[in-house]
């Protein structure tokens, strides 16, 4: 089904405006920035020289365009970050000024057009609408005043040498550490250029060598998210995730020369024990003159800086430090691209040693065993023989099976239409397709609802952000914003009822008999697509009466830890169980397989209310729901539509709950027909 354009979902008593519609997130800094950032999000920033890591986070995170309160390109030398947005295609509005950090909140609905950007109908910030011409013109009159930034760097350099003379060449005032580095491989990560690549490139040197792995910041996270974890995690307190902090590593804090260093009581809050290291240099500096004062044997470094181009291109004092830094370690550092191309070549020709050992092994023991299998032969070739026969016999047998089963399954999907035929006449249903559910269910789903004569009133994609656990804090801003109510501590409830309140029920006042949502309901759709939790196939035009949700089948093995499988599945459980309390009949169908064991359907499946149980008894985490295990099917098709029909006829009934089709805590194939 053709996807439709989120502008059109957010519709106002006016008609559309011209120009990107969607959520500001503002910060002065980047790098924190991006962490709050979702797809379609207008970026407001307050950097000077975007260079190329903050330029390709931002791209990374699909944000729709960048407002900076400063001067993207200032001259000084030729950052690669302005070219690389709008290279991707993203506007880039320039020079704006700060007061746009004051006149646009966090979370506000702007509209960026014509080099003006709007907050409703006012204009809050002007500025440069930058393109690919004006970018590569300031990109080459920076070029020519390079000469005077190479100096300010060369300046830079001497006085941190001044600065930190003692630290840089007799090691003083390094801590003292847990973690021993001493004759130890050591890799330091940096969430810096190419980190991905660079990590990617040392798998194979990582298992064979086990290093000890040191995430720089970010770097941390990068490590966590390929499945290492670090034994030493270093940088500046606001830049450590909790993940990080908790991952189990020694924590290195970089505090300023005198000692201070913001966000220590975090450390304290999240009881946690840091080594802190005095130094005016970068966390990367830190983490190289730890490993090099500790004693490691070899420095290996994954996305750090290592080119004068980068170090200009960070755009700032302090990379001159990192520069002397580098020259500092010297000869035990080894760049990651470096050490990838050797430990590949070696483990190529360990393998071709290996392999060819192995084939004149298989060679000696055929030849010696081939003479004493010769009397064997005769014996062997009628068994053969026999064998032959019978695969023969199977398969014909296997043959005329599968023509019956081909036989029943053409009858099923013939009998299908007249089966479901008006059972559901003129009633609406909403169709809401959980994150990773198979298309094959919603292609059956959609054609059974139209051969009962139904009405599909929309069709909704939840994306896997809205039950992921790392993108709680983020739905759960939104979900209160659209709501206009404080986040709740059950963030995936507050989501899922307000998204059922949108698509099922009685429709709230506003409503028109024409065909369309309410406003309200309107806005709630439009604002959980563009921040990238839902996505729109079919648009929405009236509440519905009736709810089909399409179901995952289970990953084998699953994906992620445990506590995230869980966490994800009780989210899902959530989202059903909204729908029935938000007043909507709802069945969740899935394909053959999907109530296996650790899946959606079995979770409704063990907890589901029997005919005894009362409306009182029930709870979110008991949906009063029907199943359906084998939806992508004929029988289930039909089945979908006589549960949707037993729910329908008595709302609200646990006796009219049922779980139907082949797989485990299926009671039935099909549910009872109603009375004639």
């Amino acid at each position: 089904m053709g996807r439709v354009r989120l502008a059109t979902l957010w519709r106002t008593r006016q008609p559309a405006l011209p120009g990107i519609t969607a959520v500001a997130r503002v910060d002065r800094r980047t790098r924190q920035l991006v962490k709050r950032l979702r797809p379609g999000d207008i970026a407001i920033i307050d950097h000077v020289d975007i260079d190329r890591l903050a330029a390709e986070s931002l791209v990374e995170c699909g944000v729709a365009a960048v407002v900076n309160a400063a001067t993207s390109i200032s001259g000084r030398y030729p950052n690669l970050g302005p070219e690389i947005l709008v290279a991707n295609g993203i506007p880039l509005l320039d020079g704006v000024g700060t007061g746009v950090l004051a006149e646009v909140r966090d979370g506000d609905i702007v509209r960026l057009c014509d080099g003006s950007l709007y907050a409703g109908d006012r204009v809050v910030a002007t500025g440069e609408q930058q393109t690919l011409d004006t970018v590569q013109q300031a990109m080459a009159d920076a070029r020519a005043g390079l000469a005077v930034q190479l100096e300010a760097f060369a300046a830079n350099t001497m006085e941190y040498l001044r600065r930190d003379r003692d630290l840089l060449l007799d090691g003083v005032g390094v801590p003292e550490i847990a973690t021993q580095l001493a004759g130890k491989q050591v890799l330091v990560v940096v969430r810096g250029y190419n980190y991905r690549e660079d990590l990617v490139g040392l798998r194979q040197y990582i298992r064979a060598c086990r290093p000890v792995l040191i995430g720089v910041e970010g770097g941390a996270d990068v490590l966590l998210e390929g499945g290492y974890r670090p034994a030493l995690v270093v940088g500046d307190v606001e830049s450590l995730s909790d993940d990080a902090l908790r991952c189990g590593a020694e924590i290195v804090v970089r505090t300023d020369p005198d000692g201070r260093a913001a966000g220590l009581d975090r450390i304290q809050t999240l009881g946690l024990i840091a080594v802190e290291f005095a130094a005016s240099g970068t966390s990367e500096d830190v983490a190289l003159l730890l490993a090099d004062a500790k004693g490691a044997a070899v420095i290996a470094t994954a996305g750090t800086h290592a080119t004068l181009v980068e170090f200009l291109d960070k755009g700032r004092s302090g990379m001159a430090s990192t520069f002397l830094t580098r020259l500092r370690v010297g000869g035990k550092l080894v760049d990651a691209r470096s050490v990838s191309r050797l430990y590949r070549s070696r483990f190529s020709t360990s393998v071709l040693i290996w392999s060819a050992f192995v084939v004149l092994l298989v060679v000696a023991v055929v030849s010696g065993s081939a003479v004493t299998r010769n009397h064997d032969l005769e014996g062997q070739r009628s068994q053969v023989g026999q064998l032959q026969q019978q695969v023969q016999a199977l398969q014909a047998q296997g043959g005329a099976l599968q023509t019956k089963v081909d036989a029943a399954t053409g009858f099923a999907q013939a009998v299908e239409p007249l089966a479901v035929a008006g059972r559901l006449s003129g009633e609406p249903v909403v169709v809401v397709v959980a994150p990773n559910a198979p298309k094959s269910v919603l292609d059956a789903t959609v054609k059974s609802l139209t051969d009962a004569g139904a009405t599909v009133t929309g069709v909704i994609d939840v994306r896997p952000s809205f039950v992921d656990p790392a993108q709680v804090t983020n739905l759960g801003e939104l979900a209160a914003s659209l709501s206009a109510s404080t986040p709740s501590q059950n963030v995936s409830a507050q989501a899922s009822a307000l998204l059922a309140s949108a698509l099922v029920g009685q429709p709230p006042a506003g409503s028109s008999a024409g065909g369309t949502l309410d406003a309200a309901s309107t806005e709630v759709l439009a604002g959980l697509a563009q921040g990238g939790f839902i996505s729109v196939a079919k648009e929405p035009t009236q509440h519905a009466r009736l709810a089909v949700i399409v179901a995952p089948t289970p990953a084998t093995p699953p994906v992620g830890s445990t506590a995230t499988v869980t966490a994800t599945r009780a989210a899902l459980v959530e989202l059903v169980a909204a729908f029935p309390a938000t007043g909507g009949t709802t069945v969740v169908a899935g394909a053959s397989g999907s109530a296996a064991d650790g899946g959606l359907l079995a979770a409704l499946r063990v907890h589901a209310p029997t005919a005894s149980s009362t409306a009182s008894t029930s709870s979110a985490s008991t949906a009063a729901v029907s199943t359906v295990d084998d939806a992508d099917g004929p029988a289930g098709a039909v089945a979908v539509i006589m549960a949707l029909q037993a729910e329908q006829a008595q709302p609200g009934s646990p006796a009219a709950v049922g779980h139907y089709g082949s797989g485990p805590g299926a009671r039935a194939l099909l549910p009872a027909p109603p009375p004639s």
